[in-house]
């Protein structure tokens, strides 16, 4: 990270829906369906003086990311397939982003989420401004795959 630029991340209780039905939250703010809906991370992170709201929607066979500047909301989305270790993911864009910065990182997470989990990634950015610094950059991609990792289910 460049000089001046600081990350902060702070744990928040998941939304409601998400503990409906029986959902149940551990200790690093990862919660798991009693329907087996997978497991549900959020983060709040402070990047260079912005605040960043990073979630994490588990599935079987993948993930779903989203990386939001501020509230909450859809983006950018990309979404990348890896059907097997070692193979090279194949990679769309759903949504494109205003700024070829955020595009490069919406695909780059979809990316090496979908080679970290060996599966789809579907990857949502809503940037209010651009990220053409790349330490926020750096931050933001470096906290979503050790969410990923973190919850014991990606592969290193």
């Amino acid at each position: 990270m460049s000089a001046g630029s600081t990350t902060k991340a702070t744990k928040v209780a998941p939304a409601a829906a998400a503990l409906a039905g029986g959902a149940r939250l551990d200790d690093n703010g990862s919660g798991s369906s009693a329907a087996g809906g997978g497991a549900f991370s959020e983060k709040v992170l402070e990047v260079s003086g912005r605040t960043f709201v990073v979630r994490i929607q588990r599935f079987g066979n993948g993930v779903f990311v989203s990386v939001s500047d501020g509230d909450p909301r859809i983006g950018s989305l990309a979404a990348s397939l890896v059907t097997r270790a070692g193979a090279v993911p194949a990679t769309t864009t759903v949504i494109p982003a205003p700024s070829p910065d955020v595009e490069f990182f919406v695909k780059m997470a979809a990316e090496q989420a979908s080679t970290r989990t060996c599966g789809i990634a579907v990857v949502s950015a809503h940037m209010r401004g651009g990220l053409a610094d790349m330490s926020v950059s750096r931050a933001l991609l470096g906290e979503v795959m050790e969410m990923i990792r973190y919850d014991g289910k990606g592969r290193d």
